[in-house]
């Protein structure tokens, strides 16, 4: 990590130039296209997530870094980070490169169940308008295309119709973590829900970033590999 030196009342302080990724929530569209809802950073010195806006506008913000697209990959900052080194400790926040890809609780089932087979996704994160988490949809329970997984039979009205069927009435109650916890403990919820992944928020509820359990347990194996050999301290 490269380090500046400052001036301050005649002392030279050593600070870090550290960058932060920025978590893009993209919500699917009717179309398939992903439409940008949420965008935070981690920020590795006050431990907790916040808006990018928030961030560009800090005093120790050096620099933003933009990707093919255009649109801002990364934050540089010029400060000293306050995360500690290791995976029983370390907040999941801090480890996370990029955002999720959601559905909004709004949207058709019928159009979810289209752009899942389009993509080849079999599960997604459901947020609402202000991009907080909701639930999980899963393909396999939703059932498959047609106008059975999409709407439902009213047996009273006069003739019978269907409804439409959306997001918020499929999802399932998958518990989130919050980006406070280690990865340690996020390790042992993903065993003990027995699922691949777990969807972090932030502790006002947004949805910040999908958690695979690969990424994870590279990351504290890594770790404790780097302690073990005096690589760390």
């Amino acid at each position: 990590m490269p380090c500046t030196e400052k001036a301050l009342e005649g002392w030279c302080v050593m600070t870090s130039q550290i960058s932060h990724e920025v978590l893009r929530v993209s919500v699917l569209t009717e179309s398939g296209e992903a439409e940008a809802r949420g965008l935070r950073i981690y920020c590795k010195r006050r431990l907790e997530s916040v808006p990018l806006t928030r961030c560009m506008g800090c005093e120790f913000m050096s620099r933003a870094c933009v990707d093919d697209n255009l649109e801002v990959a990364s934050i540089d900052c010029i400060t000293e980070s306050n995360l500690p080194m290791d995976g029983d400790n370390m907040p999941i926040g801090a480890i996370l490169k990029k955002g999720a890809l959601c559905i909004d609780e709004n949207a058709l089932m019928v159009d979810v169940l289209e752009n899942f087979s389009r993509l080849g996704v079999e599960s997604a994160p459901v947020v609402d308008g202000e991009a907080r988490y909701l639930g999980y949809i899963y393909r396999s329970r939703a059932g498959s295309q047609g106008p059975s997984s999409s709407s439902f039979t009213m047996e009273h009205s006069s003739p019978p119709h269907r409804l439409p069927i959306y997001a918020k009435d499929a999802v399932i109650c998958t518990a989130p973590i919050l980006e406070s916890k280690s990865i340690h403990s996020a390790i042992l919820q993903l065993t003990k829900m027995h699922v691949r992944e777990l969807p972090v928020v932030s502790r006002d509820g947004a949805l910040l970033a999908v958690l695979e359990d690969l990424d994870a347990v590279r990351w504290l194996t890594r770790s404790r590999r780097l302690h073990a050999t005096g690589s760390v301290h």
